[in-house]
């Protein structure tokens, strides 16, 4: 049986074995042929509702329009992700730009894509870093960025280098209960960062410091072999829990595409004390522990609901030790704060990632 007659009879079959003719089959046909292009004029026109929404929406800066209209032309070009929410204000850094995507997968049995996750796109110059407009540089970095697996490691699913527009895209995992800030200030994650933290947050209990600060250790040691400045873009808004309860740190990758961090100067003049790496866990420990940000470099005071084994251990590591001997993660992994597990951290600190 040949595939006309194959078809002819899967089609009678629909209708009860009654023979159709060909003239009902190219009827049949054309139907379908139609449905599919409707189909399609209206994913596009859904598409370009939702870029002039982001151009009609919430008041932006022209860099971060752009910024936005790049992003589109990227997906447009690309076609693994569809635009489903512009976040132009959800940053802190200006001439970047977030948008909410979701993953096209193919169909096994059909050619149009299926709906997958959802993802978080940013998009931002690269400038500050020549070599990123190497085509080796940027190979051997985007099979570096793709290829990091680890627990406490958010993960990086598409990395681009756009070296014409000189801009870097970046997809991550999109967490609909936002960012560990996000949680203590009870806001949304896709509020605009100028009004979301405009007061206090609520502290962490100290069970959860112990945790989250446990795994933040576990993250940090993880991105040793990146270098010490790997560790330049971490705090609360950038750590995230799953849905597992498990922190996630995301941006790591961001000092090594060039992003500059405003925590870099607070780092560096605490080199005499600590390590950087240190450095940026008891900024992060300060914030989960008071409900806001540190007054860098040192912190000048410690609320009253801050846990005070939690006072105890930052102040030990702000004080002046002696010269040459700065703080490191193991002195911070042998503190009682983070109880037995401590032993475990300390025999990873030297392991490949």
């Amino acid at each position: 049986m040949n595939q006309m007659s194959m078809l002819t009879y899967e089609l009678s079959s629909l209708f009860g074995g009654t023979v159709l003719s060909s003239g009902a089959m190219i009827a049949i046909g054309g139907t379908v042929a139609i449905c599919t292009c409707i189909n399609l004029l209206w994913r596009c026109r859904r598409r370009r509702r939702r870029g002039r929404a982001l151009l009609k929406g919430e008041p932006v800066c022209e860099v971060q329009r752009l910024r936005m209209l790049e992003a589109q032309f990227y997906m447009r070009s690309s076609l693994d992700y569809t635009l489903e929410e512009p976040l132009p204000s959800i940053g802190s850094r200006r001439g970047r730009a977030f948008c909410k995507v979701r993953e096209l997968v193919e169909r096994r049995r059909c050619c149009c894509p299926a709906r997958g996750h959802l993802r978080l796109m940013s998009i931002s110059p690269c400038r500050e870093v020549p070599g990123l407009h190497n085509e080796r540089v940027r190979s051997a970095l985007r099979d570096l960025l793709l290829g990091t697996r680890h627990s406490f490691l958010a993960r990086v699913h598409q990395a681009d280098v756009l070296a014409a527009a000189r801009l870097v895209v970046v997809v991550r995992d999109w967490y609909p209960s936002g960012s560990l800030r996000d949680r203590m200030h009870s806001t949304r994650p896709a509020k605009p960062f100028a009004t979301k933290y405009s007061q206090v947050g609520m502290a962490l209990s100290e069970r959860a410091v112990a945790r989250f600060g446990g795994q933040l250790l576990h993250a940090l040691i993880a991105l040793r072999p990146f270098g010490e400045w790997a560790i330049l873009h971490v705090h609360c808004g950038n750590l995230f829990v799953g849905s597992n309860g498990q922190l996630q740190l995301s941006e790591w990758e961001s000092a090594l595409l060039g992003a500059p961090s405003y925590l870099e100067h607070a780092i560096d003049a605490l080199r005499p004390l600590m390590e950087p790496a240190v450095a940026a866990l008891c900024f992060a420990l300060y914030e989960m522990a008071c409900g806001y940000e540190s007054d860098m470099p040192r912190p000048s005071d410690y609320p009253p609901h801050c846990p005070p084994r939690i006072v105890e251990h930052l102040e030990e590591l702000f004080r002046p030790g002696a010269p040459g001997s700065p703080a490191t993660l193991e002195d911070v992994a042998a503190m009682t704060l983070f109880g037995q597990d401590h032993m475990r951290v300390v025999g990873e600190l030297h392991q490949p990632l």
